[in-house]
């Protein structure tokens, strides 16, 4: 087990329960997410694998470069099957706009065009002529 440790060399918080076997597990379940009754790979179909929170999985990727390209292999692979299987009609297009959205900082592109004869004049005088 891995402790944190103070400046002086004592030992300080609870050890990390994470293992480098964690990695192949992670990118194992990004190409098998089926076989564990998922529709798409999620950090919390992994979480329940591993046993574990998915803010133990974030902590673990902040402070493992190699766990983290796992939990973004999962992330980019449910981002492809969310576009491909929406587009399809696979998947409601609610739920995979909705998963895009949350998941993915993905939105639909909205304009707003503000018309008006307001100058900054006007409004700093306080007067309508």
């Amino acid at each position: 087990m891995v402790c944190r440790m103070e400046q002086d060399g004592t030992k300080m918080g609870r050890p990390t329960k994470f293992r480098e076997e964690y990695i192949n597990v992670a990118l194992d379940y990004a190409n098998t997410y089926e076989n564990h009754g998922d529709v798409i790979p999620t950090r919390a179909g992994l979480s329940d694998i591993l046993h574990c929170t998915e803010d133990t999985l974030a902590n673990w990727g902040k402070k493992n470069a190699d766990f983290f390209g796992a939990l973004e292999a999962i992330d980019t692979k449910q981002k492809r099957l969310l576009q491909n299987k929406g587009l399809r009609g696979d998947f409601r297009e609610g739920m995979s706009k909705f998963l895009l959205s949350a998941n993915h900082d993905m939105a639909e592109k909205s304009e707003t065009k503000v018309s008006g004869g307001l100058s900054l004049e006007k409004i700093l005088s306080g007067t309508d002529e």
